[in-house]
């Protein structure tokens, strides 16, 4: 028996990936507004937008592979 997902994976990387970029620019206005020794910079979330991007395409890759060479067992 094959596993089919209820869910579009296009639709839960955008989710996910909202919501990391929203925790990573959150972190960073904390970092400046709590901390005296840290201070957030917009090089910090440009870095974590490209964390999400290459990590979405990573998730996206994989879950392509499986689809073709294991006919969805995992995912």
């Amino acid at each position: 028996m094959l596993f089919k997902p209820s869910f579009s994976v296009k639709k839960v990387l955008l989710i996910v990936a909202l919501f990391l970029f929203i925790y990573g620019i959150i972190i960073e206005a904390l970092q400046t507004r709590l901390t005296v020794s840290r201070v957030g910079e917009y090089q910090d979330v440009i870095a974590n937008v490209l964390g999400i991007v290459l990590g979405s395409l990573l998730v996206r890759y994989i879950y392509k592979l499986e689809l073709n060479y294991n006919k969805g067992l995992f995912f």
